[in-house]
């Protein structure tokens, strides 16, 4: 929701999950607010000089701590919540494409809409991202509307159920409700509320809510 922030949001999470077949163990890699940070910086998002200050972020540092998780051997599932769009040269340059391209490469397993991925309307995040990437999109609140339907519907889904070993897990997505006040979504609707999918009532499913709505510091 906010505009490009100090800093890479990065955190990942390890839970237990019991179902019927006992305690079962994946661990979740959550991004949000990249804003197109390709390249690592500083404390405060200035060009990285490294020295005492320190480096931060970027898509190899990323990359790098992923790939030594998901050789734990423990089920990993990495998800973004938004906001990937905007913030540095590399979007003003390539318009969200550098997006697809690095979150393919990461293998991202399920992301949801921010209000940023909206800047540059529909069509900005269509051609650039929502065409080019092949792991799902996920926003619940989101109604396309009547005359944009045909453009974006089958671009992006409520939920997605992911195969995650032995086990089902259920991502549902949603977007904040004040994008169209902050960013260019066009006549689309964005909800307050969501309806739970009929796949939440089935207990061999695992549901993750993945989102972004903002806060006030």
């Amino acid at each position: 929701m906010a505009g490009p922030g100090p800093g890479l949001w990065w955190g990942w999470l390890l839970g237990a999950v019991c179902g019927a077949g006992g305690a079962w163990e994946l661990t979740l890699l959550h991004t949000n607010d990249v804003h197109a940070r390709v390249e690592e910086t500083s404390r405060d998002s200035g060009k990285c000089a490294g020295g005492a200050g320190g480096c931060f972020g970027g898509v190899a540092r990323r990359a790098a701590k992923v790939k030594e998780i998901r050789s734990g051997g423990a089920p990993v599932l990495l998800l973004d919540a938004g906001d990937q769009f905007q913030g540095t040269v590399w979007f003003s340059y390539f318009k969200g494409r550098e997006v697809a391209r690095f979150m393919e490469l990461l293998r991202y397993d399920a992301m949801t809409l921010g209000n940023h991925e909206f800047d540059n309307g529909v069509e900005g995040l269509l051609d650039p991202l929502l065409k080019n990437v092949k792991f799902p999109v996920v926003s619940a609140n989101i109604k396309a509307s009547r005359q944009l339907a045909s453009n974006i519907t089958g671009y992006f889904s409520p939920y997605t159920i992911l195969n995650v070993g032995t086990e089902k897990v259920g991502i549902v997505g949603y977007t904040t409700k004040e994008t169209p006040v902050l960013s260019d979504p066009g006549m689309h609707s964005f909800y307050t509320s969501i309806n739970c999918p009929d796949y939440c009532m089935l207990e061999k499913i695992k549901f993750y809510l993945l989102g972004k709505n903002g806060f006030e510091k």
